[in-house]
């Protein structure tokens, strides 16, 4: 985590956030669904009550998933705020290595319904990242004629029942 000073505006928090992910290779609609969900994640969040009440600790620590130190680094990282910012950097990533709509009816060849429908039927993978429907690359290749992985629905349908 950075020792600045946290942001005093949205603007700068969404611009923070944001600074540490690779636009470079996104279309519009990603550099859109970026920001907005960066704005999303930028909100303050209220207070949570989900301390660990002492039997719960003194559980995780016997069960060896934690030394007391790395349980005592762990609260310290939640307290700072660190894992909310590798959860919100991980989200924004997967986001960045998408295609928004347009860009895959482009790379498909097809009209922009197609893809909507190939989503609807579970052909492709798409999620919604604050009102903009997004597409991971992964599906997506150059090796096959369709120019997705094979399987992809199965896949897709794997991924949806789990």
């Amino acid at each position: 985590m950075s020792d600045l000073v946290r942001p005093l505006t949205l603007d700068a928090a969404v611009d923070e956030l944001l600074e540490s992910i690779d636009v470079s290779d996104c279309d519009l609609d990603i550099v859109e669904a970026l920001r907005r969900e960066a704005v999303q994640l930028s909100r303050p969040l209220r207070p949570s009550n989900s301390c660990l009440s002492p039997a719960q600790r003194v559980l995780l620590l016997k069960s060896g998933a934690f030394t007391p130190e790395q349980f005592a680094q762990t609260e310290q990282r939640v307290a700072r705020g660190e894992l909310r910012e590798d959860e919100n950097r991980t989200r924004l990533g997967t986001i960045a290595r998408s295609y928004g709509e347009h860009a895959v009816a482009a790379r498909l060849d097809v009209e922009l319904d197609e893809v909507r429908e190939r989503r609807r039927a579970g052909a492709l993978y798409a999620f919604d990242a604050s009102g903009v429907t997004v597409h991971p690359k992964w599906q997506f290749t150059d090796q096959t004629d369709d120019g997705l992985l094979p399987h992809l629905a199965r896949v897709v349908r794997l991924l949806i029942e789990d």
